[in-house]
């Protein structure tokens, strides 16, 4: 679990600061098992570091959480982070 969860914080870094734009959607009707996505909220919540958890699928958001105080409208630094998203993203490129 707290790999996915891992994963899941580094791929969705890019949404972040666009996410009110996107459509809503139940988890199921993105595909996602709602039990799983629950249990990932539930999950960050308990690690002191973790400032927010938004999961999109799809172009829409499944759900979103801000925990310790923090908010849509409060801005992150997410130090490097944007090193590895810009890797991967060059590496897509690379191989397309």
């Amino acid at each position: 679990m707290k790999r996915w969860l891992a994963g899941a914080l580094l791929l969705l870094l890019p949404c972040l600061a666009h996410a009110q734009a996107f459509p809503l959607a139940r988890p199921a009707a993105a595909g996602m098992d709602s039990a799983r996505t629950a249990a990932a909220f539930r999950r960050a919540a308990e690690l002191p570091l973790v400032t927010s958890l938004l999961v999109a699928r799809d172009g829409r958001l499944v759900g979103g959480r801000y925990y310790h105080g923090s908010s849509r409208e409060r801005t992150v630094n997410i130090k490097s982070a944007s090193k590895s998203v810009i890797g991967a993203l060059v590496g897509i490129a690379i191989e397309q």
